[in-house]
């Protein structure tokens, strides 16, 4: 089995359509591919399949993978919300990340012994990804300024290096992939090669469009404007629609100084050589 639980904001959604655009061709070649849209209903989340926590499951997990992999050998998941919301909606982020990553793998993993998991984590430059949170903030409907959302969510406690050392702890995984979001289009095919196999991964192709389109700056201040204003509805989608982002990305909204950004990209940099050197991480690297 293989598991992507993201990050958040790590291009999770667009890799989800691609494998969910060759699902028929995954299937008959012995892949089965199980995305949000099936994940995230009634009665087939995680925990409810695998009875996880205090889910009561309709089958032993071994059954349940068994019924997900018909005739197949390989099972992936993918699914971003399994280890956490990425904020609670009040505009703060869980610090560290995702502290409930670990428990919520160990538990599937521990469910399945004896099938072999193998978990998939994308990560992102820390002020880039507070900036994308604060937008999938906005577009959820809660509103506030961005300096008070950097406040609660400063991006020097934002510790990919932490996450990964816990994840890599978690007993019985067979392997832990990481690869960075920056480098996610240069290294999609060994992403889908790793979840899917390297039989299977020629009928995978990246879809053509963004899965969800980012905030304009003039989207961010019409969306602030607006709520200021006491209006009401998808603030946040009606700007967007209004005041769309430039496909050269030169009108997206960055709030971060640049000394900010260097700050930033000096602490990705330590803890992505930290991922590096972990024993069982690979660290996915574009080709030369």
């Amino acid at each position: 089995m293989a598991l992507h639980i993201g990050a958040h904001k790590t291009a999770s959604t667009h890799l989800q359509a691609s494998l969910n655009a060759a699902a028929l061709d995954l299937a008959a070649a012995g892949v089965r591919f199980y995305g949000p849209d099936y994940l995230r209903k009634q009665g087939r989340t995680l925990p409810q399949m695998f009875g996880l926590a205090e889910a009561e499951a309709r089958r032993p997990a071994p059954d349940q993978a068994r019924f997900l992999a018909k005739d197949g050998h390989r099972i992936v998941l993918s699914e971003e919300n399994f280890c956490g919301p990425l904020h609670d909606g009040r505009g703060q982020m869980a610090i560290p990340l995702y502290p409930l990553a670990e428990a919520r793998v160990g538990a599937l993993v521990h469910a399945l012994n004896p099938l072999p998991v193998d978990l998939f984590v994308a990560i992102r430059d820390p002020a880039r990804f507070v900036t994308s949170a604060y937008s999938q903030m906005l577009m959820g409907g809660h509103v506030m300024p961005f300096r008070a959302f950097r406040a609660a969510n400063p991006f020097r406690r934002i510790g990919w290096a932490a996450l990964i050392g816990r994840l890599r702890a978690v007993p019985g995984l067979r392997s832990l992939t990481v690869w960075q979001y920056e480098d996610y289009s240069a290294t999609f095919g060994q992403i889908v090669s790793g979840l899917v196999g390297a039989d299977a991964a020629a009928v995978v192709a990246p879809q053509a469009r963004h899965a969800h389109r980012s905030l304009s700056a003039r989207a961010v201040r019409a969306t602030l404007a607006s709520h200021k204003a006491g209006d009401a509805g998808d603030l946040a989608l009606i700007a967007r629609n209004r005041f769309p982002a430039s496909s050269d990305g030169s009108d997206r909204f960055d709030p971060f100084s640049p000394d900010d950004h260097a700050a930033s990209e000096r602490l990705y940099a330590a803890q992505v050589a930290k991922i590096a050197a972990m024993p069982g991480v690979t660290l996915l690297s574009p080709p030369n």
